[in-house]
C-alpha cells in the first residue's frame, strides 16, 4: 500500500461538513473577518462505486457505515460537477449471500435512500467474499475511460478479512485490476486483514480503520483522497472550475 498522502489544491482542502476547523473566537479578538475563498466545484464527474459487507459481522458498525457513506457522498458532491453512485452490498457466497447492486448510477440522494434499505444479517465465517465484491465493481460498472470527463472511485466497507476470490484471481491481481481500470480505491476496514492488505498494496489503496461513530476528522482522508483524484483533471487544465 502506498504511503504517499495525496493532497488536493487548497480550494479543495476545505474542512468537510461537521468538522470543527475554522475561526476561533476565543483566541482571536479582531473585529474584521476576512471572507473565505469560494470553494471551486470542478466540472468533472465523480463516479463512485461503494460495496458494503452486509453480513451480521458488520451489524455492530451499521450506524457508522451509514453515516460515513452519507457524509462522504454529500461532501464530494460539493466538490465535483456531478456525482454518480453505484451502491452494492455483498456477503458470504458460501452461505448464498450474492452480490447485490442496489443503486445503478444514481444521484447521491437516491443512493442514501437505497442505503437505508440494506439489512445487516447472516453470513458464515468471519471472513467474507470482499475480493469478489471489488472485482464485481471493477468489471461491471461502466466506468468512463476519459479522465477529463470523469474520475472513478471505489470504497469498500468491511470488518474481517476476505476469503479467496471465486474467480481464482489473487488479492494482488484484483488490486492491479483496480489500478489498471484507473480507479482510486479506499478500504474502510479492521486493521488485521492480511489478504485485504495485499489487495490494498497492489491497488495503491488507502486503508482507514472502521468505527461506529465517524467524525469529520475520521472522514477527512477519504474525502480529500477523492477530491485529489478529481483535482488531477483540474491541474492538467482539462477542465475549468465552475
Amino acid at each position: 500500500m502506498t504511503q504517499t498522502q495525496l493532497s488536493a489544491p487548497e480550494s479543495l482542502q476545505d474542512p468537510i461538513e461537521g468538522s470543527s476547523a475554522g475561526f476561533n473566537s476565543e483566541t482571536h479578538s479582531t473585529a474584521t473577518l476576512i471572507p473565505q475563498p469560494r470553494r471551486r466545484k470542478v466540472q468533472v464527474r465523480a463516479e463512485i462505486g461503494i460495496t458494503v459487507d452486509r453480513t451480521a459481522s458488520s451489524k455492530s458498525f451499521e450506524i457508522g457505515i451509514r453515516e460515513c457513506i452519507r457524509l462522504i457522498l454529500e461532501n464530494v458532491q460539493k466538490r465535483a460537477g456531478e456525482v454518480v453512485v453505484y451502491l452494492q452490498s455483498h456477503g458470504d457466497l458460501d452461505e448464498g449471500q450474492e452480490i447485490v447492486l442496489h443503486s445503478d448510477g444514481v444521484s447521491v440522494e437516491q443512493a442514501c435512500k437505497d442505503l437505508a434499505g440494506i439489512e445487516f444479517a447472516g453470513g458464515g465465517d468471519p471472513a467474507e467474499h470482499h475480493l469478489d465484491a471489488f472485482e464485481a465493481l471493477a468489471l461491471n460498472v461502466p466506468w468512463t475511460s476519459d479522465p477529463s470527463v470523469a474520475r472513478g472511485v471505489v470504497i469498500g466497507f468491511m470488518t474481517a478479512d476476505s476469503k479467496k476470490a471465486t474467480s481464482g484471481r489473487s488479492s494482488s491481481q484484483i488490486g492491479r485490476l483496480m489500478k489498471h481500470t484507473g480507479l482510486t480505491t479506499l478500504l474502510v476496514c479492521e486493521p488485521d486483514c492480511p489478504r485485504l492488505a495485499r489487495f490494498a498494496d497492489a491497488a495503491e489503496a488507502e486503508r482507514i480503520p472502521i468505527n461506529n461513530s465517524p467524525t469529520a476528522d475520521d472522514l477527512a482522508p477519504i474525502v480529500q483522497q477523492i477530491a485529489a483524484s478529481i483535482a488531477q483533471t483540474l491541474n492538467r487544465g482539462d477542465t475549468t472550475p465552475m
